[in-house]
């Protein structure tokens, strides 16, 4: 069973050549998310972009069942290759659940038009 989370936006920052996945909006006011590094699996897609991580549970996270959680930026069908051990930036909410992802040197799906 996979436990997934959805984005909110996705986004790719030329500048810092990263994809950002928000799972949480950041409510106005809020301080700046801390973002913590850990080794993760991406999944691509058929074209090489972006369509999913896997994220390990942490010490002390509200995690679901299995520990793990995943975030789909595309269909599960569309999942053609994964790469291991990869690090994702990833900020937490106080219960531990990931609510921002920095991944570097990727590109997301649905991307393309984001940067035009």
């Amino acid at each position: 069973m996979l436990n997934e989370l959805l984005p909110v936006s996705v986004s790719f920052d030329v500048e810092g050549n990263a994809a950002v996945v928000e799972l949480a909006a950041l409510p106005a006011g809020a301080p700046a998310r801390r973002f913590e590094e850990m080794r993760s699996t991406l999944l691509f897609d058929g074209d090489g972009a972006l369509a999913g991580v896997k994220l390990p549970a942490t010490d002390g996270a509200t995690s679901p069942p299995s520990g793990e959680w995943v975030v789909m930026l595309a269909a599960h069908e569309n999942v053609t290759r994964t790469e291991s051990d990869r690090t994702v930036r990833v900020a937490r909410d106080r219960e531990g659940r990931p609510v921002a992802l920095r991944i570097a040197g990727v590109r997301p799906y649905g991307a393309e038009m984001s940067i035009l």
